[in-house]
């Protein structure tokens, strides 16, 4: 099981935005996922490193920052792993039913369509829902194709 992903743009090249800082967007298609991560060279190579500079990189791939554009189309949630130069891949959110709740920021809708929120910090709250914790995806998984934003440093 390998990490598979494709990338595919309508741009040549990154685009120059600053004197060190160009923008490259397109989509990444993750047909294999694999928890241990291999680089999307689609992404890096539109970059440069900066781990030659004697500084501990924050960035060694060179792209400060890759962002997806909301859910892939197979319902999945990317994250940029700016040290694996690839995306991190999770399970949606889910909704749970907790059958009390104490200290949470409450939404509530009423009959006409409006919303208010109230702090219940001490005020046990009983058939609340909440969002679940996203997990990672399996091994295998085919996790969809997503539209990206990178920024990254350039010549």
């Amino acid at each position: 099981m390998a990490y598979t992903a494709s990338v595919t743009s309508l741009m040549k090249n990154v685009e120059k935005i600053s004197q060190s800082l160009g923008i490259y967007c397109g989509k990444v298609n993750v047909t294999e996922y694999n928890s241990t991560l291999l680089e999307i060279t689609g992404i890096t190579r539109q970059f440069i490193s900066l781990s030659h500079t004697g500084e501990p990189a924050k960035y060694p791939k060179g792209a400060l920052a890759v962002v997806p554009n909301g859910l892939s189309d197979n319902g999945h949630l990317f994250e940029w792993d700016s040290t694996k130069g690839a995306f991190k891949v999770y399970k949606p959110t889910q909704l749970a039913m907790d059958s009390t709740i104490t200290g949470a920021l409450v939404v509530q809708v009423d009959a006409a369509g409006g919303t208010g929120f109230e702090l219940h910090a001490t005020t046990a709250l009983t058939g609340v829902f909440r969002a679940g914790v996203a997990a990672e995806v399996a091994n295998a998984c085919d996790c969809g194709e997503i539209n990206f934003t990178a920024i990254g440093f350039i010549r």
